[in-house]
């Protein structure tokens, strides 16, 4: 599978500047895996706040796939989920805590995330994971970008993990 690097947002050039060797190089990505967690929509337990509406939406379960198609890990079901709020414009603030059982040695990984997702369903999420699974290395204590959407019950996304250069 091979899928474009997101955007960084971070520009290599601007017009009428000259490039002095000072221009950041922008952080370089790579593909760490494909995710589907699947929501419990019909329950979303709203709370009215000053800032909008928060909402507490179980997870049903979910997957992490590697790029080449086999099974990562399982999201385990019914623990955590997603807990932000819809504020008053329509931006869903994110705020994303799950646990996910990786398969090649079934130990745990913890899973937060943060990030908005526009009125349309496009998410911008930043996720950290906590765990001791082999299967984790190169992840733990990473920061990864989860770009995705919305599908009905489903947040579908494809993860990225920064990759550090020294």
């Amino acid at each position: 599978m091979s899928l474009p690097p997101p955007s960084t947002g971070i520009a290599t050039s601007v017009a009428g500047i000259p490039d002095n060797g000072l221009t950041p190089t922008p952080p370089q990505t790579r593909l760490a895996f494909l995710s589907s967690a699947d929501r419990d929509i019909a329950h979303l337990r709203p709370i009215t706040i000053p800032e909008g509406t928060r909402i507490n939406v179980a997870f049903n379960g979910g997957t992490w796939t590697k790029p080449d198609g086999t099974l990562l890990a399982n999201i385990v079901p019914n623990v955590g989920g997603e807990q932000g709020y819809q504020d008053h414009t329509g931006i869903l603030n994110m705020n994303i805590k799950y646990t996910v059982q990786f398969v090649e040695d079934n130990k745990w990984g913890y899973v937060q995330g943060k990030g908005v997702a526009d009125g349309d369903g496009v998410t911008k999420l930043f996720i950290t994971l906590e765990s001791d699974s082999v299967a984790a290395k190169g992840l733990t204590g990473q920061t990864i970008y989860a770009p995705g959407h919305f599908q009905n019950e489903l947040i579908v996304a494809t993860n990225w993990v920064f990759v550090v250069s020294t």
